[in-house]
């Protein structure tokens, strides 16, 4: 989507085949990879990929503002969206309006991934930045499909 943008890649060696959907799979990392494009600066951010007993991880790191602490209890909810910060943004209302997004990525990346029989999760980067930390199991014979709880909003009451 913007020429000339990277990622700097970190996978362990040897990393095992898992059982998934492939497309609804780059999706997840289609959207998490287009936040940090939009929201993390200049930076390129990282991806890594490792192995434990029974999972396999792939975490996006950036070295952008973080996530506010208002939104980090709503950050996977469907049309929950975050802003960038002044310095990071462009100057234009525009150029604004379309980082915003739909809010919809991460919930439905956390759906695609629960699916799996897996989940994301987020944490403060060391440093500065947010880390978004796919686990998957190596084995599963989890059937793929989106929790109905996914197409529900919740209303929020004043």
């Amino acid at each position: 989507r913007q020429p000339g943008w990277q990622a700097r890649v970190e996978l362990a060696p040897a990393l095992p085949l898992i059982r998934c959907d492939a497309v609804l799979l780059a999706q997840v990392f289609e959207n998490l990879l287009d936040n940090a494009r939009r929201y993390a600066g200049p930076q390129a951010p990282q991806i890594s990929a490792w192995t434990d007993d029974a999972t396999l991880h792939v975490a996006v790191m950036d070295r952008g503002p973080g996530i506010d602490a208002s939104l980090q209890s709503r950050l996977f909810q469907v049309f929950e969206r975050g802003r960038a910060l002044k310095s990071i943004a462009s100057e234009s209302d525009d150029d604004d309006r379309q980082r915003m997004g739909t809010g919809v990525g991460l919930a439905l990346s956390r759906a695609i991934l629960n699916a799996h029989g897996g989940d994301i999760l987020w944490s403060a980067r060391e440093g500065g930045g947010s880390v978004f930390e796919c686990v998957l199991p190596l084995s599963s014979d989890t059937a793929l499909a989106l929790p109905a709880s996914f197409f529900e909003v919740e209303e929020e009451t004043p």
